[in-house]
């Protein structure tokens, strides 16, 4: 059997024992989403990850002219739990406070979203820091943009998935030419099934694009493992053989992954069009930034007259490659 099919079937083998110590999204945030149904009346969403539902840490908030109603029982939705409930409110939400009380430093947060009946689309990522919103009247055009500029690069460096993928990028084509038409690829690719699908022009069920986003991972790992062992064997896999095709191709599965993000943030109807493309500018920031990152301490270590082993970076190859064999057994069959 081959050098990349061992290596493969074996990151397979491993999750066998250790499918559930590691979450497939350890960052996940939290949702309160509201969706104005009547003057001053909300249909509202409360969600969060299921370790953080356990605690029962984290509450909403609201402004004292407003009244839960038709509260429901905590449903489960994917790795998730998820209560609905209206909001009967006497005034206007706007420059009224709402928020999350048990918000701790360690917290991922929760993403607050209000849609009104106009279209208007207000958004905050609520943390420890900032844990309530002053609800705005209006937002500018330029408040929108660096917003969604933010979630952009927010959603990326949070999401351990796409890091790692493209850390394994780097780490395959190295620091040369080949780098920048590689990324280049996977940026027009995830782009353009980003826009697609924020849109409503493709639609896939979301496990299963989580699940093949894992196995690009692994696939990946597998090859500079592959890579690594070849011993200038002219065996290496198809990421290395043709990195700006193959990164292209797994750009368009990332992409779909990268618009349920933002389908759960919402694009406000008044911008459309600049809220999509500048969340779109967030993501390739947030890419840039793990790749400068990366190297900037590769760098510092050589720098400082170490080296690194090549039995090292075949460790963290198959480290990676674990990680991502386990999110896929776990995103698909729900684990």
């Amino acid at each position: 059997m081959k050098n990349c099919q061992r290596h493969f079937f074996l990151l397979i083998l491993i999750i066998a024992g250790w499918h559930n110590s590691l979450a497939a999204h350890p960052l996940a945030p939290g949702l309160l989403a509201l969706v104005e149904i009547e003057d001053n009346q909300f249909q509202a969403i409360w969600k969060l990850p299921n370790k953080t539902a356990d605690r029962g840490s984290l509450l909403p908030f609201f402004p004292d002219a407003c009244e839960l109603e038709d509260l429901q029982a905590p449903v489960a939705v994917g790795t998730g739990r998820s209560q609905s409930f209206k909001l009967h409110c006497t005034e206007p939400l706007f420059e009224r406070i709402i928020g999350i009380k048990g918000i701790g430093p360690g917290s991922s947060g929760v993403l607050l979203r209000i849609q009104f009946l106009d279209g208007q689309i207000v958004h905050q990522m609520l943390g420890s820091q900032t844990s309530q919103l002053i609800i705005p009247s209006k937002q500018s055009v330029g408040t929108i943009f660096a917003q969604y500029i933010w979630l952009g690069i927010e959603h990326l460096l949070q999401g351990i998935d796409h890091v790692l993928f493209v850390i394994t990028l780097a780490i395959l084509v190295g620091w040369r030419k080949q780098l920048f038409w590689t990324i280049t690829l996977f940026t027009l690719g995830h782009s353009v099934t980003l826009t697609l699908t924020a849109l409503g022009f493709i639609q896939f069920p979301v496990f299963f694009i989580e699940a093949m986003i894992a196995l690009s991972i692994a696939w990946a790992a597998a090859d500079v493992i592959r890579d690594n062992v070849s011993d200038g064997n002219n065996t290496s896999g198809l990421l290395k053989k043709r990195p700006w095709l193959m990164s292209g191709g797994f750009g368009l599965l990332h992409g779909m992954g990268f618009a349920g993000a933002l389908s759960a943030i919402g694009l406000p109807q008044q911008a459309l069009t600049l809220s999509l493309a500048a969340f779109n500018i967030g993501i390739e920031i947030g890419q840039l930034l793990v790749i400068a990152i990366f190297f900037a301490l590769v760098y510092a270590v050589y720098k400082i007259g170490l080296t690194i082993p090549p039995r090292l970076k075949t460790a963290a190859c198959y480290a990676i490659g674990v990680v991502g064999a386990i999110w896929f057994w776990q995103r698909l069959f729900g684990l």
